[in-house]
């Protein structure tokens, strides 16, 4: 299990990824806290997400919910997002071999799969949010 770290005071900088309504910030090498960027409805937002975090509990195919704290939820880091493979591939003008695109959409298919058999409706489906080994 993941040590908890702690949560700033107040966040400086910009966030390491950010939504029209929560702020990904980064809180040490394994943790980043999601918080509101403003009104209570972000709040309320980011609190369903926890929820649903927990709904969902452990699955190799989910982000971990470390913790639900009063400025956000702690989730783990991972450390290469599918997003940044892709960019790194591009910067180094290079394609992904078929096999490797073909286990990135199963295992893409699976993590829906999960949720969806836990009664959780994922619309928001992009290079942005998937992290895949």
């Amino acid at each position: 299990m993941l040590e908890i770290p702690a949560v700033p005071e107040i966040f400086s900088g910009l966030p390491w990824n950010a939504g029209l309504s929560t702020g990904v910030f980064h809180i040490s090498d394994s943790a980043v806290i999601k918080k509101p960027m403003s009104d209570d409805l972000c709040k309320e937002q980011v609190k369903v997400e926890g929820q649903i975090y927990r709904r969902l509990g452990l699955h190799t195919r989910i982000t971990k919910l470390l913790a639900i704290h009063e400025k956000g939820i702690i989730l783990e880091r991972l450390q290469y997002p599918l997003r940044q493979r892709l960019l790194n591939l591009r910067k180094d003008q290079l394609r992904p071999t078929v096999h490797k695109m073909t286990r990135w959409a199963v295992q893409i298919a699976e993590g829906l799969q999960y949720i969806h058999s836990c009664g959780v409706k994922q619309v928001d489906i992009g290079t942005y949010n998937v992290l895949l080994d």
